[in-house]
């Protein structure tokens, strides 16, 4: 042991701290310069000097490895020690038996490390209609017991010693509630009214006469349409000049006006 912390037998590969010390002391051995030597038997290194003097800070161990779990049994903070290597490893860390250990549970467990209460189990009724409902079981064992509700006068033809409770002493169950009539038709529909007639707008007053159309005025005389000229024709060089067109005829006088008759003879 060195130091508090076990020596494996496995076999380790040395460290360079070591591998150094080593060096130094196969160095020290040949030129005879060393005066002491390891005098720790549990060193790789362990040597007396030439006079049997030693000195401790000269040894090499091998490396130890230990357990930084918190929950291991074995977890240690951070071991240290003068010319000892310290690694820490999962692999080296055990762990305690978590299980439930009281008595009275069914998966209770005597050799249990560490007791956890939340792993305990207890077995019961837990339906609460039952006559051995157990309020501090946490699962169903099927041990739940209902009482038989019949008769339970001895005297009477319909008694059973397997009923416990009588059926005078339950309520009956409440009467089926009847059915709903069905609802109403709906009522008719309210008939529209008739369209009414349109209204008659008010009477208004006879448009006035319109007013007398003057007398027609006599038609104007009648002269007839200018003579129109004959259509020109370009002189041929050859033919004579044409006659010159006669004078137009004259005007037509109007007619006199008709003398008003003479007034009728008297009578």
């Amino acid at each position: 042991v060195a130091g508090g912390a076990t020596i494996t037998g496995e076999q380790e590969f040395p460290t360079p701290r070591t591998r150094m010390m080593r060096l130094v002391l196969l160095a020290s051995a040949f030129t005879g310069s060393a005066a002491a030597g390891c005098g720790r038997t549990q060193a790789q290194n362990f040597l007396l000097g030439p006079s049997g003097l030693t000195d401790n800070s000269l040894c090499a161990f091998p490396p130890v490895y230990y357990c930084n779990d918190p929950l291991a049994t074995n977890y240690q903070s951070g071991p240290s020690e003068p010319n000892v290597d310290f690694i820490a490893r999962a692999w080296v860390c055990t762990y305690g038996l978590v299980a439930c250990k009281d008595p009275t549970a069914d998966n209770y467990y005597a050799l249990a490390d560490v007791n956890d209460p939340a792993k305990c189990m207890y077995g019961g009724c837990t339906n609460p209609d039952a006559s051995n409902y157990n309020p501090s079981a946490n699962y169903h064992d099927g041990t739940c017991v209902y009482d038989k509700v019949g008769c339970t006068d001895p005297t009477a033809a319909n008694y059973h010693s397997a009923f416990t409770i009588s059926c005078q002493a339950v309520a009956p169950p409440p009467a089926i509630p009847s059915p709903n009539p069905p609802p109403p038709p709906p009522p008719p529909p309210v008939p529209s009214p008739p369209p009414q007639p349109p209204s008659t707008p008010p009477s208004l007053p006879p448009p006035s006469p319109p007013p007398p159309s003057p007398p027609p005025s006599p038609p104007p005389p009648y002269s007839p349409p200018p003579p129109q000229p004959p259509p020109f024709r370009p002189p041929s060089p050859l033919s004579p000049p044409p006659p010159s067109p006669p004078p137009p005829p004259p005007s037509p006088r109007p007619p006199p006006p008709n003398p008003s008759p003479p007034p009728p003879p008297p009578p």
